[in-house]
């Protein structure tokens, strides 16, 4: 028997929760530049990360949707 993965819901994620993605994201680079790595909570930064990958893939998708609906002449 195969067993079946159930597909992950697709949440939408408020603008200001992608920003804090945002942040928390860049504040990650900054410390691994500086050679703070060992300061980063890498469980938010992955979390974070995430999100932000999440939304822009939703955002892909739409993307293609806008695309297919104007080259069909539809408008």
């Amino acid at each position: 028997m195969a067993s079946e993965i159930p597909e992950k819901k697709e949440e939408q994620h408020s603008t200001s929760e992608l920003f804090s993605s945002a942040k928390v994201v860049a504040e990650t680079a900054q410390a691994n530049i500086s050679g703070e790595a060992d300061k980063v909570d890498k469980a938010k930064a992955a979390n974070a990360a995430g999100d932000l990958l999440d939304a822009t893939g939703q955002y892909g998708k739409l993307d293609d949707q806008i695309i297919t609906f104007l080259a069909s002449g539809k408008q």
